[in-house]
């Protein structure tokens, strides 16, 4: 018997760190659910690693038991490519679990949950400075691809839906959440303006090169059409002298490229009305202007901002309902 890891459960493992890649293989979705015996197995290996209830797949309606919480789904008569978490054990595609969490998660959520995905890092509270990093799991484009080609399944259209506003290549919580804050609509909390390129690499020619000794710098966020650059300001790299030369020749490099560069501090952006000054001239600079007319505006952007600053609900789960704790009283 297999059992196969879906929606959030297949999320978490996904989001986990991990040494090396697990391998994938193309199996079929099992007709039942599993056994006492494979249940109990199952409790043991991953007791630390998952929060419950635990997301299951199967092929036939299978009833819910303990700590396991069993979907069915008749679709992918060809398999799926699942990744090999251990011996018994499969995992959901990125995507597939993407689409089926769409229809539980608020709209930002799924946004911030494809930037995560999509990005460098992921969210874990006991890691150095909150987060961790990695490679991205997977593209805009993929799970584009992957929800357009499975239409009917339960989910789908909030995916796409979200995917409108989920930039790749994020490479911290901090750019996630000044980005979603800038470009999502203004009926969600955010101001609206155009979707940005994270982390855009820009080649410096031969007079810029010399000046800074680099061959490219990477802007926080950049939107190409106009050469606006934001950079963020965390104030936890660099401090004194070195930062001020770092900063001054960055500065420079980008001005010879003709780059204009807006600065967001950590307490800019804590502070919602010096947010908002700084985003309108980001705006400026984007020849584009946010428009607020709607009155029920100022609660939904203090609604999105609790929102970014809360610990996501993937990776809440683990530490506010561990599996573990079933293991304990089982």
């Amino acid at each position: 018997m297999t059992i196969i890891l879906s929606h959030i459960s297949a999320l978490e493992f996904w989001l986990s760190p991990r040494k090396v890649q697990p391998i994938i293989v193309r199996a079929d979705i099992p007709e039942k659910g599993p056994s006492s015996h494979e249940r109990n197995r199952f409790l043991q290996r991953f007791a630390n690693q998952l929060g419950t209830p635990v997301h299951t797949l199967t092929k036939t309606p299978w009833p819910s038991n303990g700590p396991f919480h069993h979907h069915s789904c008749s679709l992918f008569a060809k398999g799926l490519p699942l990744a090999v978490a251990c011996e018994g054990v499969l995992v959901c595609p990125v995507e597939l679990a993407f689409v089926q969490v769409a229809t539980h998660l608020p709209f930002p959520e799924q946004v911030r949950l494809g930037f995560e995905l999509c990005g460098a890092y992921s969210v874990d509270r006991t890691a150095s400075g909150g987060f961790f990093q990695r490679k991205p799991l997977t593209t805009p484009q993929r799970i584009v691809q992957f929800a357009c080609g499975n239409a009917s399944l339960r989910g789908s259209a909030k995916a796409r839906r979200a995917l409108r506003y989920i930039a790749e290549n994020a490479a911290s919580p901090a750019e996630t959440r000044i980005a979603m804050s800038l470009t999502l609509p203004l009926a969600e909390g955010g101001l609206g303006l155009p979707k940005a390129q994270l982390n855009h690499s820009l080649p410096l020619g031969t007079y810029a090169r010399r000046a800074t000794g680099r061959h490219y710098f990477v802007c926080d966020l950049f939107w190409p059409d106009c050469n606006v650059a934001v950079e963020y300001d965390s104030d936890a790299v660099h401090t004194g002298a070195q930062r001020i030369a770092a900063d001054s020749a960055r500065r420079n490099a980008l001005s010879y490229l003709d780059i204009s560069v807006i600065t967001v501090t950590r307490a800019e952006y804590q502070n919602r009305d010096d947010f908002n000054r700084v985003a309108r001239i980001i705006a400026k600079h984007l020849h584009k202007r946010i428009r607020i007319r709607d009155v029920r505006f100022e609660q939904r952007q203090i609604h999105l901002r609790k929102a970014l600053a809360a610990q996501p609900t993937w990776e809440n789960r683990r530490h506010a309902q561990p599996l573990r704790d079933h293991l304990l009283s089982h």
